[in-house]
């Protein structure tokens, strides 16, 4: 980051919208140095057995928080929040955006970046876009904490899918969620109460062993019975692997 000039005491900062409204460009280095580093990144185990799920027709859908793009690269679907997309099961929708994307903050277009905007954002150079009618700026389709834009990458309305796509699960499962940050404890609580009188099984899988304190602690007020919350202290491709064979064992009953 140093070398980027973007030094702080706090590493996070850089993935604030206050940072990005401060040094854009310093920003975007940053970003497309993360980029070329998670392009050389491959779907794990985790990622496949989703991807399997999905194709088999026992997902409903996959949201992700991660921006790397690895669950389309282990054969998902990525979905755009829209009526036409959301009404089929399956795909993923990813949260907080796509590295591997840039968006226009005026008129909204987006679409993968191209080789030559990752040197001009490196260069610490705006990328316009290209869009005949426009004069916006491109920037990488990644959410960020106080992001003023992220109606552009994700519009509000994900939640509500989210939601609708949770109230027809027979088990929500939360993969690799530490819930130490307030997002991930918020899409739990809303999940949780949209059930309504349905009360979902929720699978909880993290080796952390803090997770669950971090839930319970997050989401206190919330009725949440012990019946309801299943923790595996596993990693991702291990318990997977669980939620895998025991969706294997359903079928053949």
């Amino acid at each position: 980051m140093k070398t980027l000039g973007l030094c702080s005491k706090d590493p996070s900062a850089v993935f604030s919208y206050g940072t990005f409204a401060r040094d854009k460009v310093g920003v975007q280095a940053f970003f497309d140095v993360l980029r070329r580093e998670m392009v050389k990144a491959r779907p794990a185990q985790g990622h496949r057995i989703i991807s399997s799920l999905d194709q088999s027709g026992h997902l409903i859908r996959h949201y992700t928080l991660n921006i790397d793009g690895l669950a389309s690269a282990a054969g998902q679907t990525p979905l755009v929040i829209n009526e036409e997309d959301t009404k089929e099961r399956g795909g993923v929708i990813e949260l907080h955006g796509n590295i591997h994307f840039v968006v226009c903050c005026v008129c909204g277009t987006r679409r993968p970046i191209t080789t030559l905007e990752g040197l001009t954002f490196r260069q610490k150079r705006s990328v316009r876009c290209t869009q005949p009618t426009c004069e916006g700026e491109m920037r990488f389709a990644v959410v960020l904490y106080g992001d003023k834009d992220s109606g552009l990458i994700t519009p509000d309305s994900v939640l509500d899918y989210m939601v609708q796509d949770a109230a027809s699960a027979a088990v929500v499962v939360w993969v690799g969620i530490s819930f130490q940050q307030s997002a991930s404890v918020e899409y739990f609580r809303r999940v949780h109460r949209g059930s309504g009188l349905r009360r979902h099984v929720h699978v909880v899988i993290n080796p952390e062993e803090d997770t669950l304190y971090n839930l319970r602690t997050g989401c206190h007020g919330l009725d949440l019975s012990e019946h309801d919350l299943v923790f595996a202290q596993l990693g991702a491709g291990q318990g997977l692997g669980v939620i895998q064979r025991w969706v294997r064992d359903a079928k053949a009953t």
